[in-house]
């Protein structure tokens, strides 16, 4: 797996889970659209994928861009 400098992956039991990691209120940039695009792209045909949670650490879930 991967490791990513703005978010944390997270795969067991058929739960993803993208957990925004960019402190200190998740603002999004280039880099971590990327990182939220490859742990994306790496579920693409995982026969047991059920869900995809999206979280964040720190103050806001995000900020925005």
């Amino acid at each position: 797996m991967p490791e990513y400098k703005n978010i944390k992956f997270e795969f067991a039991d058929g739960v993803a889970r993208i957990i925004f990691n960019r402190p200190p209120l998740n603002v999004l940039n280039i880099e971590m659209m990327r990182e939220i695009n490859q742990s994306l792209e790496g579920l693409i045909g995982e026969r047991n994928l059920r869900l995809i949670v999206f979280s964040a650490e720190h103050k806001a879930f995000s900020a925005g861009v």
